[in-house]
């Protein structure tokens, strides 16, 4: 029987996800160490919603999920609810995040390995292609034609496109490192339509630390039974990030 995103999303305890359960219903990115974070609420949903017609239903009662940057393991948890007889794999790419995906999904009772009814979580592997439905968690430049290959006949992917010019050189348009926004934009600009060009902004969330948040825009990617691929902009989102970049004030502009 198929469930719906709503009634699978209420299956999975965020509590179990993230490192302050105080903040597990916030609305919000919440940071999960090394670099990483699990995503608000609402882009899960749109996530479960957009990939929703892909996942068994009366007549097909399996299907492989693919997702990719699986972090805390919430989202392939909700995953194996709507799918609880096919195998759900979720990609990292450092150890120390499949061992927390791994370890947050024990704690909230999901089957972890290999096999169907089971998520099994690893490190840059995903040789269980082709999957039906892919989800991608972090934004890349572009849509990677290696994810495109891994789709199946018909198949889907949710996938986030877009970083700015976060890899350029720039310059901070404000005369001291301080917390909330100020504008970041290629070096010797000064109006706001180069943070429309660029793209990106940057907060300090320490005095030594910045943060980056720049556009992305969220992407289905359909292959068809026929192997036709079509690819269709949903909505734009602000994809955060920290940058090891170090608040330089020779770096800003006064």
């Amino acid at each position: 029987m198929m469930i719906g995103e709503v009634c699978a999303m209420r299956k999975v305890d965020r509590a179990h996800y993230v490192p302050e359960t105080g903040a597990a219903y916030e609305d919000s990115p919440q940071r999960i160490g090394f670099g990483a974070t699990i995503s608000a609420p609402h882009m899960h949903a749109h996530a479960t919603e957009n990939l929703l017609p892909l996942f068994p239903s009366a007549d097909k009662q399996h299907c492989a999920v693919l997702d990719v940057g699986s972090g805390s393991g919430y989202l392939a948890a909700v995953f194996h609810h709507l799918a609880p007889h096919s195998q759900v794999v979720g990609i990292e790419h450092l150890q120390e995040l499949v061992d927390l995906g791994k370890h947050n999904l024990e704690k909230d009772k999901v089957p972890v390995g290999h096999g169907p009814g089971k998520v099994n979580v690893v490190l840059g592997d995903g040789r269980k292609a082709p999957y039906q439905v892919i989800h991608v968690g972090a934004a890349a430049p572009h849509i990677p034609q290696e994810l495109i290959d891994q789709l199946d006949s018909p198949g889907r992917m949710f996938i986030p496109v877009g970083v700015g010019h976060q890899a350029t050189a720039p310059r901070l348009l404000h005369p001291a490192c301080h917390s909330g926004l100020v504008e970041l934009a290629a070096p010797g600009s000064t109006s706001l339509d180069s943070f429309r060009t660029s793209r990106l902004l940057v907060a300090s969330v320490s005095p030594r630390v910045l943060l980056l948040i720049h556009a992305a825009d969220i992407y289905q990617v359909d292959k068809s039974a026929t192997g036709e691929i079509t690819k269709k902009k949903l909505f734009g989102v602000m994809v955060r990030s920290l940058n090891p970049m170090l608040c330089d004030p020779a770096s800003v502009v006064a």
